[in-house]
């Protein structure tokens, strides 16, 4: 079985340039061997995958094919940890081509999360009743790697009670936790549980030029490009 990898696209909203922030990777029929029905024994596969997945289960009552599996598996995944409350679902591009996505709160783990249940739904529709070593490995580095990035309980407070009182809530950082309350003068940036009052946020922003650019890329702020190099060859 190859194990090509799929792209995967970030959107950075709310912003003049898109409304959801959100992670997408784009599926066709032909990388679950033609076929987009799940039966009731490749269902039972998936928690001998992962003892992360142990709890998937009681959410498999309504799944009879991949496009309903893959947003539970989703779901799931970012449950591992603080629960955390997100928007997944797919839409259809074209005949036999779909994209899977999900509203983030930590891009680079619904990255994980995203390519976990891709993996996860070609493992159980392998004819064999344990996945090959490649494909199970990734699994496990994926499922691992999305239970290493679990936000704390602090941060999934604020996040919620943003969403309860309708506060604009940005990621100003695609691989931090550095978010944004609010909007203009009045917006609040917070790491974890530490706020903009706290020398900690402007320190770690204005130390890295990196980090700065990618900052206001990020809140579409006219940027200059730039680039990271390596050797001194590279800058000519």
């Amino acid at each position: 079985m190859k194990l090509e990898k799929k792209k995967v696209k970030v959107t950075y909203g709310p912003s003049l340039l898109t409304r959801n922030s959100a992670v997408m990777i784009e599926y066709e029929k032909s990388i679950f061997d033609g076929n987009f029905n799940i039966s009731i024994n490749e269902l039972k596969k998936i928690p001998n995958l992962h003892p992360k997945l142990n709890n998937v289960s009681r959410s498999l009552g309504e799944v009879r094919n991949v496009h309903d599996l893959l947003p539970v598996l989703v779901d799931t995944l970012h449950d591992i940890g603080s629960s955390v409350e997100s928007k997944s679902g797919v839409i259809e591009l074209a005949e036999d081509r779909f994209i899977l996505y999900v509203e983030y709160c930590f891009v680079r783990r619904s990255i994980f999360a995203l390519n976990a249940a891709i993996l996860i739904v070609r493992a159980i529709k392998t004819p064999l009743e344990v996945p090959p070593e490649k494909l199970a490995t990734q699994i496990k580095m994926f499922v691992d790697n999305v239970a290493r990035l679990a936000i704390g309980n602090i941060v999934q407070s604020i996040i919620m009670k943003a969403k309860e009182h309708r506060i604009p809530k940005y990621l100003l950082l695609n691989e931090t936790v550095y978010n944004s309350f609010g909007q203009g003068k009045n917006a609040k940036i917070m790491y974890s549980s530490i706020s903009e009052y706290d020398s900690y946020i402007g320190h770690n922003l204005q130390d890295s030029k990196a980090m700065t650019n990618e900052t206001l890329i990020n809140i579409c702020y006219p940027t200059s490009e730039q680039v990271m190099v390596q050797t001194i060859e590279q800058c000519h």
